[in-house]
């Protein structure tokens, strides 16, 4: 469910009087798929600055790294 979608959800079933910590199964069901499916990543990638060698790997400057 992307974050669009669910916050249309919220504000309709605010409208309608019932509230999401009154459903516990369904607050648990979106909780636990946002556990196990975040919505966007966690890292960020960086880029090396300069050739360099980690555990034996050559990596080219200016590669992609998360």
């Amino acid at each position: 469910m992307t974050p669009i979608r669910f916050a249309n959800t919220q504000a309709d079933l605010n409208e309608c009087g019932v509230y999401v910590h009154r459903l516990p199964y369904v607050e648990a069901t979106i909780l636990e798929l946002l556990r196990y499916k975040t919505v966007g990543p966690l890292a960020i990638a960086h880029c090396t600055l300069k050739d360099t060698e980690v555990g034996g790997y050559f990596i080219p400057k200016g590669t992609s790294v998360c």
